[in-house]
């Protein structure tokens, strides 16, 4: 659901818009009551901001599986299959954009 529309996102705006109302919907319903500050600072303003939280929310997910913390392990994987589509599309935005420009 989320996934679709971050792929079907056709600027850096929208992608980045969407990943932000992801992650307020979940702070707001307390499913990532559990992640340290580091993980969900919010603006997210650039790539960077996304790339930042995807590699934490590795490191979390990480350390999640290692305690066999279930719960903790399915919503991690959740988020880090959501900013990882949100890294995808940023990229093909640019790639989209790189192509323009050269032509």
């Amino acid at each position: 659901m989320i996934t679709d529309a971050i792929h079907n996102a056709g600027s850096e705006h929208e992608v980045l818009f969407l990943l932000t109302t992801y992650v307020e919907s979940a702070r707001t319903s307390g499913r990532f009551h559990f992640l340290s500050g580091a993980v969900t600072p919010l603006p997210l303003a650039s790539r960077d901001d996304v790339r930042a939280h995807f590699r934490n929310l590795l490191l979390e997910l990480d350390a999640a599986s290692r305690s066999l913390d279930d719960y903790t392990r399915d919503v991690l994987h959740e988020a880090v299959h959501i900013y990882g589509a949100g890294l995808e599309q940023l990229f093909k935005l640019d790639r989209r954009e790189q192509a323009r420009a050269a032509a």
